[in-house]
Order: C-alpha cells, then sequence, then structure tokens
C-alpha cells in the first residue's frame, strides 16, 4: 500500500508540474527539461546522504544509461512540444497510454507479469482517459481527427517513449539503489542539457516564482517516482501514476478556461475505478 500511496504523491506532482509546463511551453523545451532535471539532484543528493550510501555503480549501469539519456531527453522535448499543441485536459489523459505499452515492455525488460484484476484496472484507466475528450466515443469527425492531429500524435509518443525510459530506469535498479540510479541519470541528463539551455538565456524572463514552483514539483517528482517504481511492477505504478490527468483536468478548467469541465471529470472518476480495482489485484 505504501507503493500506492506514493504512487498518488507522484500524481499529485505531475499534475502541478504539467500546468506550470503548460505555462510555459512557449519557451524552449530543452531550457524547461534542464531545469526540471537539475532540480532533482539537490533533492535526491540529500536522501542519499541521510538514507542510502554512495557508491559507483557497476558498468553495466553505464551502458544502461547511454541508452537511456539520449531516449529521456527527447522524451522531455516531445512533452513540452506536446503541450504546445494540445489542451493539457486532452495531452495528459492520453499519456495513459503508457501503462498498456509497459505491459509487454515490463515483460520483456524486467520479466513483470501483472495480474487479471490489475490488467482489467489499467484498461480502466485508460478507457477512463478517453472519456476525458468529450465525443470520444460519439463522433466519428473527432476520430478521424484524432489519427492526424499534431498534439494527439505526440502525446501518443510521449507515452510509448515513457513506457520505453521507465522499463530502462528500472533495469538500472538492479546495479545501484533506486535514488542513486536516479541522481547519475539526473546528474547525467543535466550535463549533456547545459549547452543547449546556455543558449537560450530568455529563460531568466520567466518569474523566479514559477521556476521555483517548476524546480520543486520536478524535484519531489523525480523523488517519488523513483520511490514508486521501486516498489510496485512499472505497469501498476505508472497507472496509478496517470491520476495526475484528473488534476489536469481540474487545472486546465481553473486556470486555462479549457471547457467539457463535468464530462472530463466522469471520465475522472472512471479512472479512479480503475486504481482501486489496480490495488485489489496487487
Amino acid at each position: 500500500m505504501l507503493g500506492i500511496f506514493i504512487g498518488l504523491l507522484s500524481a499529485s506532482t505531475e499534475g502541478v508540474r504539467g500546468a506550470i509546463q503548460k505555462k510555459l511551453s512557449a519557451l524552449n523545451p530543452y531550457a524547461l527539461t534542464f531545469v526540471s532535471v537539475a532540480a532533482s539532484l539537490p533533492v535526491l543528493a540529500l536522501l542519499i546522504t541521510i538514507f542510502g550510501l554512495w557508491a559507483i555503480p557497476p558498468k553495466t549501469f553505464w551502458f544502461i544509461l547511454a541508452l537511456f539519456v539520449p531516449i529521456e531527453i527527447f522524451l522531455q522535448y516531445i512533452g513540452v512540444l506536446m503541450l504546445r499543441y494540445a489542451p493539457l485536459s486532452v495531452a495528459g489523459p492520453l499519456r495513459a497510454f503508457t501503462s498498456i505499452f509497459l505491459i509487454p515492455i515490463a515483460f520483456i525488460m524486467l520479466g513483470e507479469v501483472p495480474s487479471l484484476l490489475g490488467v482489467l484496472g489499467i484498461i480502466i484507466i485508460v478507457c477512463g482517459s478517453l472519456f476525458l475528450q468529450p465525443g470520444m466515443f460519439t463522433s466519428r469527425e473527432l476520430r478521424a481527427r484524432i489519427l492526424t492531429d499534431r498534439g494527439v500524435l505526440l502525446a501518443l509518443l510521449s507515452a510509448f517513449l515513457a513506457a520505453v525510459t521507465t522499463g530502462i530506469l528500472k533495469l538500472t535498479f538492479s546495479y545501484a539503489s533506486p535514488l542513486l540510479a536516479s541522481f547519475y541519470v539526473d546528474a547525467v541528463t543535466a550535463v549533456v542539457l547545459i549547452p543547449l539551455f546556455v543558449r537560450h538565456r530568455h529563460m531568466s524572463a520567466v518569474a523566479p516564482r514559477t521556476l521555483a514552483a517548476l524546480a520543486l514539483t520536478s524535484g519531489a517528482g523525480v523523488t517519488f517516482h523513483t520511490l514508486g517504481l521501486s516498489l510496485l511492477p512499472a505497469a501498476y505504478f505508472v497507472a496509478i501514476k496517470r491520476l495526475s490527468m484528473v488534476i489536469s483536468v481540474i487545472l486546465g478548467r481553473a486556470f486555462f478556461k479549457e471547457e467539457h469541465f463535468r464530462e472530463r471529470m466522469i471520465g475522472s472518476l472512471l479512472m479512479t475505478v480503475g486504481v482501486i480495482l489496480l490495488s485489489l489485484g496487487l
């Protein structure tokens, strides 16, 4: 149950961070990614110092890391770009497909097999996410547009890449503690992004309070993501984490005046039922 609780905390921080990134989505994606990744380092370093041990992982870890970092940077770029072209309350829900993609990916990479009740919970969560787009099941025109809309396609690509990076990240836990593995992953990613960040100095125009909020939610989000992933099967944890979509719907309405709030809340409640079933399947 601790893993589910951490998954809910991760969902909360993910939802708030998504709203902040939506507000800043006109800025360079690499600059935003650097701030998000670098902000996690002090938090992870503190937790490792207090609760863990510093160590240098074996060579296998660094080979896996070399595969992970390019995919993760591209994923973060796609994630910010996605928010530029799609409403927050549409882009967020479509990323629920990460859980579906993770079922075969986690089996291949990690040997994880969810229970029948767990799979049912994941499917209900994904179905609930589709209800967050009004007319998804009734409008033929909308269904056709879904397959060609740039924001939607970016969201689905983001969901697939997130499944891949989640599987790779959890694989690194076999060679280092979860917190230590995440620290090295984020540190290397931040170093790679420094040249791109320096080239885009217009980040200084962003209000310090907004940057601080992005840094805080990013740092907390990485920590919760790492801990939750180490406690639950990957597909389960990501499914719970996608409850951030409920927060996306609420924040999309509150800050960006996005419409169809009632219909999307129905989908959000359906997703909650899916999480309950998933937890019973543990």
